[in-house]
């Protein structure tokens, strides 16, 4: 069984676009069109773009627009969009393999009036893929050719087509496989009429010629195409939408197919545990697998079905096991013909005891100077209250935010630690910290003792202090004090002088400290002449 998921990633195919003839756009000279007369030209001009920044390799400015004056060119004033086409790096392709493998390529000449297939002129779009990536389509390297004709007054006032999004469907477990249909929905800037608008891939990846597609019930904007992958690989796609007065194409590649193979996920609607007798349904779902089996701390627990859910209830010796989750997960086996094993295995988080997930603050932490604003995320979980505080007022706060990714907003006028204490269910008491700096100081500091190595790692971050630091660290009444130290490198963010240090020392004495104690460690950093002095105390 298939489960199929929308996806919210966007194919760049559609996500940047680029029109590349138009009729429209021009004028009416009556009140309802219906008697004008008069005829607007499509226009592309083509420049070459060298090799810089734009475009690594080169490649080629397509310029489209409606050439209102007819002097064969186009103003500024004339210009509708503008859209650079890079090449690869020569050599390294830019298709699915095998002879189509290229970069995608359009090419638009202009047809005079008088031309047999357009009597009032028009336009000549050639698409393809350039293998040899000379530049030019000729040969194999064409995948289409089309001609878009100028027509007196029939698309005089008609809104320029253009591919707003799309999406492309996926299965339960984010893959995409051969024999498998997908739906891709692809979005314009307008209603779509079907006797007027016309889909197709010039690359070949989605069929030949115009492609079926239908208009969706509820969004007339959106045509709902299928993809049924029959080979392995990722597929470019050169994607031409045209109704006969403009037409809009991009290019990009469909996600990537890869051989059938073995895939579990495994779900739960709760987060965690706490009390002795609470219990927790677990679900997963497989594909291709032979057996499947249950885990607990990394020890065999006994078989499951490919599919299926399970209540786990927390016992007594979960509670005791040091690890701060119930590591289990469900892991699926499948052997082929030739005796090959495959498997795949899956873990979805449970807590067995309150926790703070985590608690942090939007980047950059520091500011300039006063009246900005602090975006603090949290979350919690089997926690009772929560407080937020700021060093002189604490508030209460929601243990658990309704929507965790909607911040927490707080206005800066010092330099600030922001501390989350929460009281759990259990009545312990858990707290994480974050600081948010207003002009120069010292943003963090960490602390990793080595007992077994006798080696003491200490890393902290300056914003705009190119002076010298102190380093004290504490623990179980022993003391260890480096001095003098020397600033990292810098990295300049948002105009600020950010740098990293570390104290690194080995062959210490670490008999005289105990981990089970709390450790303090203090940094003071200086600015050049010593006149200003920064402290950051760090207790864990």
């Amino acid at each position: 069984m298939h489960y199929l998921t929308k996806t919210s990633s966007k194919l760049g195919l559609i996500a940047v676009l680029l029109l590349l003839a138009s009729a429209c756009g021009g004028e009416e000279n009556t009140r309802d069109g219906s008697e004008n007369r008069d005829t607007v030209n499509p226009l592309v001009e083509i420049e070459e773009i060298a090799a810089g920044d734009e475009c690594q390799h080169g490649g080629s400015l397509i310029i489209n627009g409606v050439d209102k004056d007819k002097d064969g060119k186009l103003s500024e004033s004339e210009i509708l969009s503008t859209q650079a086409i890079c090449k690869n790096a020569p050599g390294s392709g830019g298709g699915g393999g095998g002879a189509s493998d290229g970069s995608p390529l359009i090419q638009t000449q202009t047809l005079d009036a008088g031309d047999e297939n357009c009597p009032h002129g028009g336009q000549l779009v050639i698409a393809g893929l350039d293998a040899d990536e000379d530049g030019n389509l000729s040969g194999d390297e064409i995948k289409s050719t089309s001609v878009f004709c100028t027509e007196v007054g029939a698309c005089v006032g008609v809104p320029p087509l253009e591919l707003v999004s799309a999406e492309i469907e996926q299965d339960h477990f984010g893959q995409h496989e051969i024999g498998q249909t997908y739906e891709i929905r692809a979005e314009l800037n307008q209603a779509i009429d079907k006797s007027r608008v016309r889909i197709q891939d010039a690359a070949g990846s989605l069929g030949d010629g115009a492609l079926d597609y239908e208009v969706d019930e509820d969004n007339d904007h959106i045509a709902i195409l299928s993809w049924t992958p029959d080979e392995i690989g990722n597929f470019p796609i050169l994607a031409m939408i045209e109704d006969g007065c403009s037409l809009a194409a991009n290019h990009s590649q469909l996600p990537y197919v890869d051989e059938p193979r073995v895939q579990v996920r495994v779900t739960s609607e709760v987060r965690g545990l706490i009390n002795e007798g609470d219990k927790a349904e677990i679900c997963w779902t497989s594909r291709l697998a032979d057996s499947c089996a249950f885990y607990e701390f990394n020890t065999l627990v006994g078989p499951v079905e490919p599919n299926g859910c399970m209540e786990l209830e927390l016992t007594p010796e979960q509670i005791a096991h040091p690890s701060s989750i119930i590591d289990y997960y469900i892991r699926c086996e499948r052997t082929d013909d030739e005796e090959n094993l495959t498997f795949r295995q899956h873990q979805a988080l449970l807590y067995k005891q309150p926790i703070l997930e985590y608690f942090y603050g939007e980047q950059p932490l520091f500011l300039e100077a006063t009246g900005g604003t602090a975006k603090l995320y949290w979350n919690t979980f089997g926690m009772d209250s929560c407080t937020l505080s700021d060093g002189t007022d604490a508030n209460p706060v929601d243990a658990v935010p309704a929507d965790p990714s909607i911040p927490h907003a707080v206005d800066i006028t010092q330099s600030t630690d922001f501390t989350l204490t929460c009281e759990d269910l259990l009545n312990a008491t858990h707290l994480q910290k974050v600081r948010y700096l207003v002009g120069p100081g010292i943003t963090s500091v960490s602390t990793a003792l080595n007992v077994q190595y006798e080696s003491i790692s200490i890393v902290w971050g300056t914003v705009d202090l190119d002076g010298t630091c102190d380093v004290t660290y504490s623990n179980n009444g022993a003391t260890l004090s480096f001095t003098d130290v020397t600033p990292g490198l810098p990295n300049d963010q948002n105009g600020f002088m950010y740098r990293f240090a570390n104290v690194f020392q080995q062959n210490i004495d670490t008999s005289v400290f105990d981990l089970s104690k709390e450790q303090v460690t203090e940094v003071t950093c200086y600015n050049a002449d010593k006149t200003e002095s920064y402290t950051y105390v760090s207790t864990q």
